[in-house]
């Protein structure tokens, strides 16, 4: 279900007296005097310092401090929402889950994706059935050398012709328009067409462990179609969303405390296959934000393991900066130019380990990757590397480690480590903002704030995260009503760069040109994102202080007239607005 759970459910929850059982569920226990001890889940700790109080129903690490309630700690154990929390804690207490009424249009909202849920399992089980008919499917499946156990542990399958699903889904009795609307299958006057047809499956499951959509992989070498198509992006099936594996792995990597992160179906099963159970898979894209707070649920420790060749590198480079960014713990292995269901298939199980042991950390990778292509012995190479690598020093907040980095390259460039310290501090400590002003249009009069407008502008055209993230923000902040009109018109479409300027209308080409210009200079997603906050708070700042005038110039007219009624609620609407102070936007 999807409807919100009702203030009756949140209160029962909150009612609920059974902190300590929830609580061993994640970890031991004892009791001393009327509280129970243990070691703290949220820190590294060898003597317990983590108190759990049966009697006020509350927990406290004497360690690092974290506190609150059993809402406070579900969420926080497991990464979840408030509601996510709730129902977690009713479904464990044996609540009932009431959820709230909601309008005819949620209705039919929730119900589409209900039938939709629906539909994508029918098929599911359709194209695990059709897999066995099919001999094709099986060699394939077999020549790729998994285990039967594998196939049926990810539920494989196979997709005949797009007439033998269609017939096997209408035996099901699922509604002709489900399977439309769902995506399965398209219709062209009276053909139904399915993409998926003749090619093997890999059901992809979300956080929950539903169905809500299939990769599919090509099985004919010979075919000139694309050897991976997906089901169509829609509410339940976002690639940048998703993690493959995620719903098999997730026990896993809370176990192991630490996530093995791959590129393909494949490297997963063949993962599992051979014991390595936490391994997820980032759905064929760059790895994403979203993706990452999935993975911070149960973790803050990743390993890569993409192929070593240049694609692969460049994928692990842009993901080490977005983990980074999001604090987490990041290492990673060298595959030998091979995948990791290759190596395992080649080398075996004890092999990986041992590649797993020797696994650098994301410094170390990304400072051999950036330094590979230059030579040292050039003094403007070594200034590039410099720049090339402050950025993920910046990243890690360990100073003792960041120092101990530094002292590194200094040492392996043999240059003064107060140079890099010294651009390190620049890097640290100076305004973001300034990335911005440097890149003037050349407009006369314009100033800071249309140039923070039209710099988030140029951001969010190369990035669908901070795209993403715009959504959710008053553009009331913005001040010029052309930008606003290009930012609504960007924010709304799903392209990118110059697709942006292909598809827009010839009002906007011009001006949309130019700021996708600026977008040239942003060529990494940490100082995309950097930028793009400094300029959102350089727009809140000005719209504060704007809302405090506009207030105190009320106040004033209302002291004139003597409108009393009116003037207590201005002043009390300017000391809110004072007391609330200014918004700062964060990730």
């Amino acid at each position: 279900m999807f409807e919100k759970i009702s203030d009756q459910t949140i209160q029962q929850v909150k009612n609920y007296n059974g902190i300590v059982d929830f609580i061993q569920q994640y970890i031991t226990l004892k009791k001393r005097g009327q509280n129970y001890i243990g070691l703290c889940p949220f820190h590294g700790e060898k003597t317990p310092s983590f108190t759990v109080s049966p009697q006020k129903q509350i927990f406290h690490c004497f360690g690092c401090h974290e506190s609150g309630d059993l809402i406070a700690f579900a969420q926080k154990i497991d990464n979840l929402t408030f509601y996510e929390a709730i129902e977690v804690i009713a479904n464990f207490a044996n609540i009932d889950v009431v959820r709230e009424q909601s309008s005819k249009e949620m209705k039919q909202h929730y119900n589409q994706l209900e039938r939709t849920l629906a539909c994508f399992s029918q098929a599911s089980d359709v194209f695990r059935s059709m897999l066995n008919e099919s001999q094709f499917a099986k060699d394939y499946f077999a020549k790729r050398q998994l285990s039967q156990e594998s196939i049926d542990m990810f539920g494989l399958g196979c997709c005949g012709s797009s007439k033998q699903l269609f017939d096997a889904l209408k035996v099901l009795n699922v509604p002709e328009a489900d399977l439309v609307s769902s995506g399965l299958f398209s219709k062209n006057q009276q053909d139904m067409y399915c993409r998926f047809q003749h090619r093997v499956i890999f059901p992809i499951a979300d956080y929950q462990s539903r169905i809500v959509g299939f990769g599919a992989r090509i099985m004919d070498p010979t075919s000139n179609a694309a050897k991976y198509v997906n089901s169509e992006e829609s509410k339940l099936f976002n690639k940048r969303k998703l993690l493959y594996g995620l719903s098999y792995a997730k026990q896993s990597i809370k176990q192991q405390k630490c996530v093995l992160l791959v590129e393909g179906y494949m490297d997963v099963i063949m993962c599992s296959q051979y014991g390595f159970q936490n391994v997820v898979a980032c759905m064929g894209t760059s790895l994403t934000v979203d993706q990452v707070q999935l993975i911070k649920r149960l973790t803050d420790s990743v390993v890569i393991m993409f192929d070593n060749d240049k694609a692969g590198q460049t994928a692990t480079k842009r993901s080490i900066e977005i983990l980074l960014q999001e604090n987490m713990n990041v290492n990673v292995v060298s595959m030998d130019q091979m995948d990791p269901a290759d190596f395992l298939l080649q080398f075996g199980a004890d092999a990986l380990k041992e590649k797993l042991a020797e696994s650098v950390s994301a410094f170390q990778f990304f400072y051999s990757f950036s330094k590979s292509d230059l030579d040292i012995s050039n003094i403007n190479h070594v200034s590039k590397l410099v720049a090339d690598v402050l950025p993920i020093l910046k990243c890690i907040s360990d100073d003792v480690v960041r120092s101990h980095y530094i002292c590194l390259m200094a040492q392996d460039l043999k240059i003064n480590e107060e140079v890099i310290v010294a651009k390190m501090d620049e890097l640290l400590y100076n305004k973001t903002q300034d990335y911005s002003i440097k890149l003037d249009t050349n407009k006369v009069g314009k100033n800071k704030y249309q140039k923070a407008e039209e710099t988030i502008l140029a951001v969010i055209s190369i990035n669908l995260d901070l795209r993403e993230y715009l959504k959710g923000v008053d553009l009331t902040i913005f001040i010029t009503p052309f930008i606003k009109s290009l930012t609504e018109y960007v924010i709304n479409s799903n392209e990118l760069d110059g697709v942006l300027l292909e598809n827009a209308s010839a009002e906007f080409k011009s001006n949309l040109g130019n700021v996708l210009m600026l977008a040239t200079q942003y060529d990494t997603q940490m100082i995309q994102k950097n930028v793009f906050f400094d300029c959102l708070n350089v727009l809140s700042k000005q719209k504060f202080t704007q809302d405090i005038s506009q207030l105190k110039e009320q106040i004033k007219l209302y002291e004139e007239s003597g409108n009393e009624t009116e003037l207590e609620k201005v002043m009390a609407e300017l000391d809110q607005k004072k007391k609330g102070g200014i918004y700062e936007y964060k990730y």
